[in-house]
Order: C-alpha cells, then structure tokens, then sequence
C-alpha cells in the first residue's frame, strides 16, 4: 500500500511553503543519519507529547495547546486459574472501591490492572517511559489480592501468592477540555511569515490527539474521519467540537 514505517527516529523540523503548507519534514535516525522526506499532508499525532512536538516544529505559530496530565499505573499478574485462552474479559469496579480499578483477563494466562488516576505527575522526556509510583503500585497489588484470590491446594484457608509478570506506568494524552482534538491548522497560524500567497489556500497541517485512555477504542473511527478531513471529504461526524480552541 505503499506505506513507509520509520522506528527510532525523531521529526526535527518541517519544510513550509510561502503558502504555509507543508512541503516535506526532516528526521533524525537513530544512528544520527538525517532525511528528507516529501509530503503532500502532515498529521501530528504524538500522543501526550504532541503539544510539546508541535511547539518544537512550529515554533512561530499563534497557537499554544495546553494539555493537562493524567498518569495511569498497571500492573500484569499471571492469571492462575485461567478458564480458556481464546477470549478476554474485563471487570470495572470504580463504583465498589469508590475510584478507577479495571481487571482485564487477557488470552495469555495473564490479567493486566489498573487503578486510579494520577492529575499531578510529569510527564517524562518525549517517547520515554515513566516509572510507576511505589505507593500506587503497592495499592494496586493490595487489590489485586482482595479480588483475584484462589485458594491454595494444599491449605484451604491460604491464599497463592500473586505472580507479577510486568509492571508500569502509562501517560494518556488528555486535552484540558477533555476532548480530543481532530483538526486542520490554518496556515496563517503555523507561522507568522505567512503572507499573500496562503489566502484561499487550504491547509495541510493537521492535529489529532487528546483521546485519553480511549485512543484504541477509538481508533479505527478517528483513523476514517481523520483520512476524510485530509482528503477534504464530508467527514461522518460533525468535528466542529474537537477543533483548537480559540483561546489557544
């Protein structure tokens, strides 16, 4: 389908036309190698580092975009009573423990949890991972025990004792409305030389991100709308809510 995967590298700069459409972009390799690469549209979508990103390539632009944080710890348990490996279950239980608690049994003999919500952690450097919170990690573990329990075989009234196969902890990228954020930037606030020749030019700058924790539920749906709004198409949903804020 003539698609082009890049890995290991970094986006340093994108090419702008007089019309402020972008022209090609500029990466980095891992092995410090540089390239150019054409391109006819260019969408940002950099997870929760994508205001950070946007202000590195554009750094004259009018537009500032806020986020907000939300950090999630988790942690993977071997599943030790597993009833099939062909299908996966989940189990909210926010209402029970009173905040966020998610059990996910997944066809690999494990089960991933997930507890509350952290709104004042940092955001780590870009594309790297953040360490989990010893405190949360040891809540999390707390209720793992108190709902995953299975008795021992040789002792009726013990317990096993949990095996924990991974551990971490996941930034979600959050705008500070809540809502994602679907759009075109305009040219003339990608940057402040853009002159006569981007009147009546239509973009080609996009954003999308702010998804939350629902970015892969959402995917496939923002992926179609997102392909409908590059290729100037009726998009199916109306997007004039997941714009950028003017007050950006």
């Amino acid at each position: 389908m003539s698609v082009r995967i890049e890995t290991s590298t970094r986006v340093t700069a994108v090419e702008l036309d007089q019309g402020n459409r972008a022209t090609a972009v500029l990466i980095t390799r891992k092995d410090s190698s540089s390239v150019r690469i054409p391109c006819d549209n260019f969408v940002l979508a950099g997870g929760p580092w994508t205001p950070a990103v946007y202000k590195t390539l554009f750094p004259s632009s009018s537009i500032r975009i806020d986020s907000a944080t939300e950090a999630g710890d988790w942690i993977v348990f071997r599943n030790q009573h597993p009833v099939t490996n062909k299908s996966v279950a989940f189990v909210g239980l926010n209402d029970i423990v009173g905040e966020k608690l998610e059990f996910a049994g997944r066809n690999d003999d494990t089960i991933w949890v997930c507890g509350a919500k952290d709104l004042k952690s940092t955001l780590p450097p870009l594309a790297s991972r953040g360490l989990p919170d010893a405190a949360r990690i040891a809540e999390l573990t707390g209720r793992a025990y108190q709902f995953l329990r299975v008795h021992s075989a040789d002792d009726p009234d013990a317990f096993k004792e949990l095996e924990v196969v991974a551990l971490g902890r996941a930034f979600r990228p959050v705008t500070r409305s809540g809502r994602p954020m679907m759009a075109m930037v305009e040219p003339d606030k990608l940057s402040h030389h853009s002159g006569l020749h981007a009147e009546g030019r239509r973009g080609n700058v996009f954003l999308c991100w702010g998804h939350g924790s629902w970015g892969l539920t959402l995917g496939p749906g923002t992926g179609k709308l997102m392909s409908q709004l590059i290729l100037g198409e009726p998009t199916d949903l109306d997007l004039s809510p997941f714009q950028i804020p003017e007050t950006m």
